[in-house]
């Protein structure tokens, strides 16, 4: 085996975070939750963090939990290289409660910019969501859907750009 020296081991490790970047989020660690509050600080429903590893095919799939007066809505998430899809194809038609938040959270557990950016697909996007619906950090992403109506034909498709950030 032959050991990469001087300027051809140069050249390899500067062209590591290219590589890096064309997968995205694949294969990154990613936490899910729902929560719904008023004031975060005394949430009405909060569930336990779902840990994946994105990859082809969905990471996270909800179903109701069996709460009194209010209860997740069965969703299916799918998170790929570049883009999140919530679908709702299980769920009967209804409109998720109104409060201050009632939706999802995404965490990344790294310690550098992942997402730079992400947008509302309004072509992939069924339902009306506000312009700040969407709130980014550079590790994660909450997604309001409080007092929408949905159905099973419903889709959520979010646009992300997403930085060099080694795999950890």
């Amino acid at each position: 085996m032959r050991r990469l020296t001087g300027f051809a081991a140069t050249l390899l490790f500067a062209a590591l975070p290219a590589i890096a970047n064309e997968t995205g989020l694949m294969d990154r660690t990613v936490i899910f939750k729902v929560m719904t509050w008023d004031d975060p600080d005394l949430p009405y429903l909060i569930s336990r963090d779902f840990v994946g590893v994105v990859g082809d095919g969905p990471e996270f799939g909800m179903q109701r939990e069996g709460f009194i007066g209010i209860d997740v809505v069965p969703v299916l998430i799918d998170v790929s290289a570049d883009r999140i899809t919530f679908s709702y194809a299980t769920a009967d038609p209804g409109t998720f409660a109104l409060a201050g938040f009632n939706g999802y959270t995404l965490r990344f557990p790294i310690d550098c910019v992942l997402i730079s950016d992400a947008a509302i697909d309004l072509g992939g996007t069924s339902l009306p969501l506000k312009p700040d619906a969407l709130t980014i950090t550079p590790q994660s992403l909450s997604l309001n859907v409080a007092g929408l109506p949905f159905d099973r034909d419903d889709k959520i498709t979010l646009n992300l750009t997403v930085q060099d950030c080694p795999l950890s």
